[in-house]
């Protein structure tokens, strides 16, 4: 299993330790994440070509990313988002820009699914289509490359917002407007709820 590592809290957030004062109030939580988010990159990046996981998953500026070559959700669930063929002895793939998408979308939904269930949203997001959308699509593109939310925003046909629907929305005194991305400041223990849920309901 994967994690990422997410620095939680709020501007004004102390600790007290004993008799002294930490003025840092952050919370580090460590959270599960899908391992084909992070292979994604590398296949988009071999596209034209069928090539074996060591061959895709190489980086020397990050060469710990050839551990997930024997990540077995990754080797479970790849064929998602790459075309596979078995060559000799071997097993080779190449990024299949529909399917990948055809996933994303799933993540979307189910994100967007999550959001409604289990944050404490604001009514004028949950109330308008088009803004929950983006909401959503904000909290997905956190784990896509520049290139993959391009392509992403436009498979899931995310629109721009309109001037004129610019919206206060003061989400836990802070959240202002729907373009904002799920804050980073909101309350540990909501943040928390949130992202396990979503990685829980999107393995």
């Amino acid at each position: 299993m994967d994690f990422q590592v997410l620095n939680v809290g709020e501007k004004m957030r102390s600790w007290f330790y004993g008799n002294s004062l930490i003025e840092d109030g952050k919370l580090k939580l460590v959270i599960p994440i899908h391992p084909l988010f992070i292979a994604l990159p590398y296949l988009l990046k071999n596209q034209d070509k069928f090539l074996e996981l060591d061959e895709i998953l190489t980086d020397e500026e990050q060469p710990a990313i050839g551990l997930l070559e024997k990540n077995k959700q990754l080797l479970k669930t790849i064929e998602k988002v790459a075309d596979v063929k078995n060559v000799c002895d071997s097993r080779v793939y190449r990024y299949n820009s529909q399917l990948a998408m055809q996933w994303i979308q799933t993540r979307f939904e189910r994100i967007k699914l999550c959001l409604q269930e289990e944050a404490a949203l604001h009514k004028a997001i949950l109330d308008s289509p088009d803004v929950l959308n983006r909401y959503t699509f904000g909290v997905l593109s956190d784990y896509l490359s520049a290139e993959m939310t391009a392509s992403a925003k436009q498979f899931l046909d995310i629109t721009d917002i309109k001037c004129e629907e610019t919206v206060d929305m003061n989400m836990y005194g802070k959240r202002k407007t729907d373009e904002d991305e799920l804050s980073k400041e909101q309350p540990a223990k909501a943040r928390q709820s949130i992202l396990f849920t979503i990685y829980h309901k999107s393995c």
